[in-house]
C-alpha cells in the first residue's frame, strides 16, 4: 500500500491529476479507510472547484487521523469554500493548535475572518502569517485587501506596494494594486499596473477586462475595444454574463437577471455611446453585445470582494 501511495503522489506531483485520482481510488477499493488517499482525493476535488464532495472526503481523512494538521488544513479550506465560515474557523483553530507555526493556516484564518467581517481579528491572523513568512506575496496582498475592506486606504496601499516591490514579476500583485487604484478612481495608475501585469505574459480574461475598462474610463475607447477583441479571440465565452448588464440600455439587459461573476468586461456607458465614441456601425456593436448575453460558466482566477466591477457603475465618467 505504501508503494501505491508513493506512485500516486508521483503522478500528482507531475500534474497527472486524472491518473493520480484513479490511483487513489484503487487504493480506496482495497482500503476504504486510507486517510492519505481520502485526503488527496479531497484536495483534488477542491482544486476542481467541488468543495462539497471535497469536504466529505476531508472530514473522513481528518476523522481517521485527528492529529494530522495537513488533513485538518484541507478540511478548513473546503469549509471556507462552502461558505461555512464558523465551522472553517473552528477547523483552522484546531490546525493551529496542532501546528502554530504554519503560516498558511494563519493566512486562511485571516481570509475566513475577513469573510465574517471580523476585520481586527483578521488583521491579527494575517500579521501572524507574515511574522512567519515576511516576504509572502499572497499574505501581503490579502492583508492589503483586508485594509481596503476596513477603509484603511494608506495601509492597503503600503501592503500592496510592498507585495509588488518584493515580487515585481507577480501578475497577482500588480492586478490587485491596479484594482486598488481603480477603486479610488486613479485610473492612470490602475492602467499602468494592469499593463505591467499583461506585459508579464498574463492573458487572464479578468485582468484584460479590467485593463480595458480603465482605458474606457480614460477615454481610450479604441484601445479598450482592441483588448476586448483579443479576449473574444482567445476565449469567446469570456465576455458573457455580468457585463452584458452594465450599459445604459437597462431595458435590454435588466440587472435583475445578471449574476455577479466578478468579471469586468464592460462596454462603458451603453451601445449608443460606444458607437458614437468609436464611430463604428450599430450592427458591429450588436454583434459584440450578442456574444455577451449567455451566462458565463468560467470562474475568475482572481477573487476579491473589491472586484473592479463592484466599484464602478453604469454612467461612470
Amino acid at each position: 500500500m505504501d508503494a501505491a501511495l508513493k506512485d500516486a503522489l508521483i503522478l500528482l506531483d507531475n500534474g497527472l491529476v486524472s491518473e493520480a485520482e484513479a490511483a487513489y481510488r484503487r487504493i480506496l477499493d482495497e482500503d476504504d479507510g486510507n486517510a492519505e488517499a481520502l485526503f488527496r482525493l479531497g484536495m483534488i476535488a477542491l482544486g476542481r472547484g467541488a468543495p462539497d464532495p471535497a469536504a466529505g472526503l476531508l472530514y473522513a481523512a481528518a476523522g481517521r487521523e485527528s492529529g494530522n494538521a495537513e488533513y485538518r488544513f484541507g478540511l478548513a479550506l473546503a469549509l471556507h469554500e462552502l461558505g461555512h465560515y464558523a465551522e472553517a474557523l473552528e477547523a483552522q483553530k484546531k490546525v493551529l493548535k496542532l501546528n502554530p507555526d504554519m503560516p498558511e493556516a494563519w493566512n486562511n484564518m485571516g481570509n475566513t475572518l475577513r469573510a465574517m467581517k471580523r476585520h481586527e481579528e483578521g488583521e491579527t491572523a494575517f500579521r501572524q502569517a507574515l511574522a512567519l513568512q515576511p516576504k509572502s506575496e499572497v499574505f501581503l496582498v490579502n492583508l492589503g485587501l483586508l485594509y481596503q475592506d476596513m477603509g484603511e486606504n494608506q495601509k492597503a496601499l503600503e501592503a500592496l506596494q510592498k507585495a509588488v516591490s518584493l515580487h515585481p514579476q507577480s501578475v497577482r500583485a500588480h492586478f490587485f494594486l491596479g484594482t486598488y487604484f481603480a477603486a479610488l478612481r486613479h485610473y492612470e495608475l490602475a492602467a499602468m499596473e494592469y499593463k505591467t501585469a499583461v506585459g508579464l505574459g498574463s492573458a487572464d480574461p479578468e485582468l484584460l477586462g479590467n485593463y480595458g475598462r480603465v482605458l474606457e474610463l480614460l477615454g481610450r475607447a479604441k484601445e479598450a475595444l482592441a483588448i476586448y477583441d483579443g479576449i473574444l479571440e482567445k476565449d469567446p465565452p469570456a465576455l458573457r454574463g455580468q457585463n452584458a448588464c452594465n450599459g445604459t440600455d437597462h431595458g435590454r439587459f435588466p440587472r435583475a437577471v445578471c449574476p455577479d461573476y466578478g468579471n469586468n468586461f464592460l462596454f462603458g456607458n451603453g451601445k449608443r455611446n460606444l458607437r458614437h465614441r468609436l464611430k463604428i456601425s450599430i450592427e458591429d456593436v450588436d454583434i459584440l453585445y450578442s456574444q455577451q448575453i449567455a451566462h458565463s460558466s468560467s470562474t475568475p482566477r482572481y477573487t476579491s470582494s473589491t472586484s473592479f466591477e463592484s466599484i464602478t457603475t453604469a454612467g461612470s465618467p
